[in-house]
Formats: structure tokens, sequence, C-alpha cells
């Protein structure tokens, strides 16, 4: 499965190539749509038919919801990461802007 790398790489491409940041934010977007699309079906698919379970189903139920959560904590933490840096940051910033 080449997603991460490709979705790591398409941006630095932008970026070398010198394209509009509008082009490469509406391609991640675009890129996260189709994830959210895939984990719905999925999710769908697997709900969908609860009435005829093996153990096997439930088990690997339970394994995606397990990384469905493990994903979203990682999306949260990261997020909380950013914002704390970007308050550093602009903390910083106003100490530097007062002593020159």
């Amino acid at each position: 499965n080449l997603t991460p790398h490709i979705t790591i790489a398409y941006p630095l491409f932008f970026v070398q190539k010198k394209k509009s940041t509008k082009r490469m934010a509406e391609w991640i977007y675009m890129k996260l749509l189709l994830w959210k699309e895939r984990m719905d079906e999925r999710i769908f698919d697997w709900f969908a038919d609860a009435d005829t379970d093996t153990v096997a189903d439930e088990s690997r139920r339970a394994r995606f919801m397990e990384d469905i959560w493990v994903a979203y904590f990682i999306l949260i933490l990261f997020t909380f990461l950013f914002l704390a840096f970007l308050v550093g940051f602009l903390v910083a910033l106003t100490q530097a802007k007062k002593h020159f």
C-alpha cells in the first residue's frame, strides 16, 4: 500500500514545482474524502451482515474499531501538538518584538 508515501511525496512535488498551494490543499482534501468513503464502506460492509456473524468477523470488527480509535487519538494528539507549537511560536514572536 503506497498511499502514505504518495500523500507525503505529492505535496513535496508541488512545492518543488512551485504550483499553487490551493491545488495542493484540494488534492489532500480529496485524498481525505476518498479515505473517509473507503472507511465508511468498510464499516457498512461489516455491520450490514450482522445477522450472519461468525467469531472471525467479530474479532475482525473489533480490531478495525481499535484501529479507528488509534487513528482518531493520533489525529487529536497531532492537532493539540500543532496548536501548542502555534501558541508557543506566537508567544515567542511577541516576546521578540518587545526586545527589538
